[in-house]
């Protein structure tokens, strides 16, 4: 009788089910949640989105080398990204010299007679110097790792000195005399395109 009894309820499900009257239930999955509209949308504790990934350094006040240049550059720099820049345009606009901060790229333009006295790059991390016109350079010193001196104009560098490890001299008609130079990197140093001395 029993028998009988689960027989019939089973055969009575069967009918409902093939009529559509009990439908199966529905799983969801994560596939189904990542292929919905949203794409899953999964938010972090801050709000933000899971997997968000920080913008990258566009040379803002925000970016860190940006701050250090900020922090170590002297009064009347400006900063160009993470290099301080050192401007001298005018006659003697810098006669009392002018210095690099130490760590940082710094970049140093002396243009016009005699606009900068004595030029020292320190221990910059980088340094380039521009002596733009005549005698627009006092003596120049550096132990940055990589020094860059353009010279233009008569006498335009009258002494330059260069330690770290890398040194190039360039000096355009008189600017510069090759025994004015005193080329002591210790990787590569150049005056001219040529191996400078060390004396």
């Amino acid at each position: 009788m029993v028998s009988r009894s689960i027989a019939s309820a089973l055969a009575i499900t069967a009918f409902f089910a093939w009529a559509g009257c009990i439908s199966s239930p529905t799983l969801t999955t994560a596939n189904d949640v990542f292929a919905s509209g949203d794409g899953g949308n999964l938010t972090s504790d801050d709000g933000g989105t899971a997997g968000e990934t920080a913008p990258a350094s566009d040379g803002s006040p925000d970016d860190p080398a940006h701050a250090a240049c900020v922090a170590a550059c002297p009064a009347g720099g400006t900063c160009e990204g993470g290099t301080c820049v050192l401007s001298c345009p005018g006659i003697s606009t810098c006669k009392s010299g002018v210095k690099c901060p130490a760590g940082i790229p710094c970049r140093v333009s002396c243009v016009g007679a005699r606009s900068c006295g004595p030029v020292d790059c320190g221990t910059a991390s980088t340094c380039r110097v521009d002596c733009n016109g005549d005698s627009a350079c006092g003596r120049i010193t550096s132990a940055a790792p990589a020094t860059e001196i353009v010279c233009t104009g008569k006498t335009a560098c009258k002494e330059a000195g260069c330690n770290g490890d890398t040194c190039t001299v360039q000096c355009d008609g008189d600017a510069c005399k090759a025994q004015e130079v005193k080329c002591c990197a210790t990787t590569s140093c150049t005056v001219n395109g040529a191996a400078g001395s060390c004396r």
